[in-house]
This record gives C-alpha cells, structure tokens and sequence, in this order.
C-alpha cells in the first residue's frame, strides 16, 4: 500500500469498507434467519414470528442507514462504531 494517501481519501474508503461489511452482515443474519430458521415464511407456525422477524428486519435496517447517513447524531448504543470508524 502506498504512504503517500490523502488522510481525508483513506477515511473516506474506510467507511465505505465499512458500511459494505455491516450491510451483508445484515443481510447474511437476515438470510440465515429467514431460510435457516424457517421465519421468513409461515410453515404452520404461528404469523406473530413472521411478522416479528420482518420487523426486526426492518428496524436493523433503519439502524444501519442511521449510522451512515448522520454519524455525528448517534445514539450511545451505536456511538463506538462511529468512534471506530474515526480512528
């Protein structure tokens, strides 16, 4: 790798590095849950799990474009990848 990179650049591919792990992270658990685990879909089982994992689904997507978007808005609970992402 080369030293003579601009500090703003290497930020700048850092997040987006970033963001690309976390969103298949996301998308990888959300695979897993929905096929693995049966609750994407209703195979005899009651709809609140359906509904629950979509939901939860929904809301860690919300999450992770929150992070990215504004990441000087932070809540507490998500502030050390932020804090991670500066260094």
């Amino acid at each position: 790798m080369e030293r003579n990179w601009d500090p703003g650049v290497v930020k700048f591919f850092v997040k987006i590095l970033n963001s690309i792990a976390l969103g298949l992270l996301w998308m990888m658990a959300s695979f897993i849950a929905g096929i693995y685990f049966e609750l994407g879909y209703t195979n005899g089982k009651p709809l609140i799990y359906t509904i629950l994992f979509y939901a939860g689904m929904l809301a860690g997507l919300f999450s992770l474009s929150a992070i990215y978007t504004e990441p000087g808005k932070t809540t507490k609970g998500i502030s050390f990848l932020v804090t991670a992402q500066q260094k």
